[in-house]
């Protein structure tokens, strides 16, 4: 087993290392697994972590590994094909691919549980994730680690929908038999903290010290994340409210190609006449390598979030980590974060039972846009939301109480150590009932392994069988004596081609051509796969011979 640190011990966590997003927009998810990574590397004690990517997407892995303090390792995908050899404890998801681990799994001669993590569970797509989930048979030893208690609710209540539909349409009886987990997201308490010097923080972004900053941190996206017209107003409300005070909105964050999103805030700002006191900031490379010090410039921290695929919200406790009051919705998992009274105010929201035209027509629609439909629905109280804020203003001790209380807060519940610590004692319990569970694996993903043999096998005019006799052409014999080439882009590109392979099939037939005979491909699978136990290995041989004879190097010989 190939790896940049060698053999794990039976305590290896296996999880999949993905390539960040490059369209250039910051979402909570990647940012999420990012720090879990990161967090997990740095803090776990209990476990080794096999971080395993894809051919082409080779992560840098000295900083990887250099957080992980000699625990973690670096493997080609490629390497689970001998899932046993890393004897896993646990396999973690923390993208909800809720296929993949179980149909690995599967392959594996000893059990071991399977967590997943969720993120956004609004998207029409999802659905289909939930019955992948369900027809993979999870044990009562995996676990779906939900962030906050809407979060397992509402995953609970999804499980249930698309469990009652497929088994009364389809006479099944699928359903979850997995824990559900309570486990937050988290922020590095290190990098998000109070601020030493608050006149440093805003010099940085042009904020008067005697002005009092709100804030609003994320996705600038009327689509998807929040409306913030309505805050604007708010805003405008509070600086007429205010006379004697400079007030100042400060709105970052990064938007999709085409949105726009930033500028209508802006415009609505300067419609309200408050334009001079509003700012929105789009790029995020203004302020994305400095966000504790936009969090340590702000006085308050607002999110008046009203979309359904907000599941937690890391930037409330971002917030919270820097000491900054969160002035938030009453909404999803901001109820679990924001403490009323002690680490902020949550800001009372009004829905109603209107949704079911949407539910029924969202075959035809795009999910973002159902998502925009339902949230435009949804009522902040934005006459709270200015007595909250104005009473913060008006108060100074109960700012800095708030602010106190948070960092408290922030430190004991959502601190990367008290998180993974949290993860660690779960994949232990469950690896023990995994071990002395009495019930066979269960494999309910075999339906979703192609065939392709079986399936395309009959576009070709013919099959090569193993009674194949095979030669050098005339190209080959010049490859062999190199006056010939390999072509080396699938090696470079793909890596699916092992040229000591190719070389040693050449060689055999370099040898068999001094004496005038053709090789069998049978005789070359013999003698190429002795002693192989990999299950593929004359599949692997056989690839080899056909791409050299893709590229004339080798031929058929008849009779």
């Amino acid at each position: 087993m190939s790896s940049l640190q060698g053999e794990l011990p039976a305590s290896a966590v296996g999880m999949f290392h993905h390539a960040p997003e490059q369209d250039g927009v910051v979402v909570g998810r990647q940012v999420a697994v990012d720090g879990f990574i990161e967090g997990l590397l740095r803090h776990g004690r209990r476990h080794r972590i096999a971080l395993f990517h894809p051919e082409r997407q080779r992560p840098q892995g000295d900083g990887l590994l250099q957080d992980g303090a000699g625990r973690a390792s670096l493997h080609d995908r490629r390497e689970l094909a001998k899932i046993d050899d890393f004897r896993f404890a646990a396999w973690h998801d923390a993208q909800f691919d809720t296929f993949t681990p179980f149909a690995l799994r599967a392959r594996a001669r000893a059990p071991y549980p399977v967590t997943l993590v969720h993120h956004t569970l609004s998207y029409r797509e999802l659905l289909h994730d939930v019955l992948r989930l369900l027809l993979a048979k999870p044990h009562r030893y995996d676990a779906l680690v939900c962030t906050s208690r809407a979060a397992q609710r509402a995953l609970e209540q999804l499980i249930a929908h698309v469990a009652g539909r497929f088994n009364e349409e389809h006479g099944t009886q699928l359903g979850y038999r997995g824990r559900y987990e309570l486990i937050p997201l988290a922020v590095d308490v290190d990098r998000y903290r109070p601020a030493d010097d608050r006149a440093e923080a805003r010099a940085r972004f042009d904020l008067e010290e005697d002005a009092f900053v709100l804030l609003w941190v994320g996705r600038l996206s009327l689509i998807d994340k929040a409306d913030l017209l309505p805050l604007v107003q708010a805003f405008a409300a509070l600086r007429a409210g205010n006379p004697g005070r400079a007030l100042r909105l400060v709105c970052a964050g990064t938007e999709r190609p085409g949105e726009r999103f930033g500028a209508a805030v802006a415009d609505y700002a300067s419609h309200l006449g408050v334009g001079d006191d509003v700012r929105v900031i789009t790029d995020g490379a203004r302020f994305m390598p400095w966000k504790e010090q936009l969090y340590r410039a702000a006085d308050v921290f607002v999110s008046p979030v009203d979309n359904i695929q907000e599941t937690f919200g890391l930037t409330p406790i971002e917030a919270m980590a820097c000491g900054v009051p969160q002035v938030v919705s009453d909404w999803d998992g901001y109820r679990d974060t924001v403490v009323h009274g002690e680490t902020g105010f949550l800001v009372p929201t009004v829905w109603a039972g209107c949704q079911g035209e949407i539910s029924a027509g969202a075959l035809l629609s795009e999910s973002p846009y159902d998502h925009l439909a339902l949230a435009q629905s949804v009522a902040v109280d934005m006459r709270a939301l200015v007595a909250h804020v104005q009473r913060l203003i008006d108060e100074p001790a109960l700012r800095e109480e708030m602010a106190r209380r948070s960092r408290r807060r922030a430190e004991e519940l959502y601190a990367w150590p008290a998180v993974i610590a949290r993860y660690e004692a779960l994949w232990s319990e469950l690896a023990d009932e995994a071990r002395r569970a009495p019930e066979p694996q269960r494999r309910g993903t075999s339906y979703a392994t192609p065939d392709y043999g079986g399936c395309f096998g009959h576009y070709a005019s013919r099959a090569l069988d193993e009674g194949a006799l095979l030669a050098l052409s005339p190209l080959g014999r010049e490859l062999v004596r190199g006056a010939a080439s390999l072509p080396g882009h699938y090696a470079a590109a793909w890596q699916h081609l092992e040229l000591g392979l190719l070389k040693r099939v050449l060689q055999g037939l370099a040898r068999a051509d001094a004496t005038g005979a053709p090789l069998s491909l049978g005789r070359i699978l013999s003698v190429l796969t002795k002693g192989a136990t990999e299950p593929g290995a004359r599949d692997v041989v056989t690839r080899h011979v056909l791409f050299l004879m893709k590229y004339g190097f080798v031929e058929e010989r008849t009779g």
